[in-house]
């Protein structure tokens, strides 16, 4: 089988975490069962769909309870294949910093008197 496992992470963040999509897509023929596992050895509930001979499933984690290894492994009666990709969590920092500009007029009236 051929593998392709890829991380999307999400726009939508909820306080500092964000959401990620674990795609894993497997082309075979004969058609290839796809797993999902979060080491050190969770089967996920996965939904999975199939276009052709390419069984796609999707997974979605949390950046902070999801952090850790997943494999994906894609068996037919060929043989398996599998592909891991580790997600890490990320820390948004914003920081905000406020200038004040001061600015001072000085008017200078000069008299000159003819004597």
């Amino acid at each position: 089988p051929e593998v392709e496992f890829t991380e999307r992470r999400s726009q939508e963040t909820l306080g500092s975490h964000s959401n990620s999509e674990l795609t894993c897509a497997a082309t075979a023929i004969p058609k290839p069962s796809l797993v999902i596992i979060k080491e050190p050895g969770e089967v996920l509930d996965v939904s999975s769909e199939i276009e052709g001979d390419t069984v796609i499933s999707t997974v979605t984690v949390s950046s902070e309870s999801g952090k850790g290894a997943y494999t994906c492994i894609a068996e037919n009666s060929i043989g398996n294949l599998s592909k891991t990709i580790v997600v890490r969590a990320t820390t948004t920092t914003t920081t905000t910093t406020t200038t004040t500009t001061t600015t001072t007029t000085v008017s200078t009236t000069t008299i000159t008197t003819k004597t």
